[in-house]
């Protein structure tokens, strides 16, 4: 069988059906005591192999409650309203927990608790797993850590908000529990709040407000009524960076929704220059294409929508010409491919503007129309 031929393949395959019909792969044993050694080896595999993600949801919840309690009861002193109420709601839920177990898991440091909530996040991406989680009466106390300010380390509450968006993504029960809990509000004064941190902080907020806000009206509702919470969105798609990233996408979401109004449009009008720059001119593709589409949403909607676009008519025009000048000029076929996909939107675009400014734009001035060049040559 090793003199290398063709047929080596099956010859070890007979070789295998043989053997598998002549032994079992057993011999005959006498059973014996398990020595205490073994017994506890087996123990440990069986403990550790078996992973029961309620008991994980439940430890990592107690051991939210007391880090918080914990950063808290440190700036007591200085703690505002919102801390003295989440103290309140800690202590009863610790009451409660008293009450229904008999004993705590051991307490971890601020490392541990970290990748407790990694480890958390992954478990609560199964839609089951995230209402139960919520059931836990977990979310205002992953709200209270991200409103906490600087009592609470800032690593901390980011992965709280990271959880927060993981467990509201595509989840209306989980939505319906955000509402209740005044998650738009809270967000966006954690936004509005948030001076002192990074791009990649504020960037988690806008990411928990977006999974709260998409696909749920009462919550968009909430969030169109909120002066703050639209700010922040307009403040993130001028900010560039992954800010801007997570703006521009919660924006195409909120304003393309078949729920959105001509009102929530104009609520953006004054950052839609600042979109149609994006979409022109961002160095991150994924901030182009959406931006493109937000502006696709708008005018499919035509009417009163579509006219917070047509003041930049012109740079819209620009922005395509130069796609195609290109494309034109591209030399390398690859590169020709890509170019020929962004000139397809772009123009797609065009036609877009140009249906709508002749009529599905609702009526429009003769200075709207001489502001809309809409024809390539």
């Amino acid at each position: 069988m090793s003199g290398g031929g063709g047929n080596d393949q099956f010859a070890w395959l007979g070789l295998l059906k043989w053997s598998l019909a002549y032994t079992d792969g057993t011999e005959n044993v006498t059973p014996g005591e398990i020595s205490a050694e073994d017994r506890a080896f087996l123990e440990k595999v069986m403990s550790e192999g078996i992973v029961d993600e309620g008991v994980i949801m439940r430890r990592t919840l107690l051991h939210l409650v007391k880090a918080l309690q914990d950063f808290l009861g440190v700036g007591a002193e200085t703690a505002g309203d919102e801390s003295a109420k989440l103290l309140a709601a800690i202590s009863a839920h610790q009451a409660q927990s008293s009450a229904s177990s008999s004993s705590n898991p051991a307490e971890p440091d601020l490392g541990e608790l970290l990748d407790e909530l990694d480890e958390l996040r992954d478990i609560v991406e199964q839609i089951d797993f995230a209402r139960s989680f919520v059931n836990m009466n977990a979310l205002p106390f992953l709200l209270g850590a991200a409103s906490s300010g600087s009592l609470v380390p800032e690593r901390l509450r980011a992965s709280c908000l990271s959880v927060i968006a993981t467990l509201a993504q595509n989840n209306p029960d989980v939505q319906d529990v955000a509402k209740e809990s005044l998650a738009v509000a809270k967000l966006s004064e954690i936004f509005a709040s948030s001076s002192d941190g990074g791009d990649a902080y504020k960037a988690k907020i806008l990411q928990a407000l977006s999974a709260v806000v998409r696909g749920h009206d009462p919550n968009s509702a909430d969030f169109f009524a909120n002066d703050q919470a639209v700010a922040i969105v307009k403040e993130g798609i001028v900010s560039g960076g992954t800010v801007c990233r997570r703006a521009v996408f919660l924006a195409r979401a909120l304003l393309t929704d078949d729920n959105s109004t001509p009102d929530r449009v104009a609520a953006f009008a004054d950052v839609m220059e600042t979109v149609v720059e994006l979409a022109g001119s961002s160095e991150e593709i994924d901030v182009r294409e959406t931006c493109i589409g937000l502006l696709n949403g708008v005018l499919t909607k035509g009417g009163e929508s579509a006219k917070t676009v047509f003041p930049y008519a012109e740079k819209i025009k620009n922005f395509c010409q130069t796609v195609v000048e290109k494309w034109k000029g591209e030399a390398n076929e690859e590169e020709k491919g890509y170019l020929a996909e962004d000139m397809a939107q772009w123009l797609a675009l065009m036609k877009l503007l140009k249906q709508a400014v002749n009529g599905g734009g609702g009526s429009v001035t003769s200075k709207t129309a001489e502001a809309a060049p809409l024809m390539l040559k």
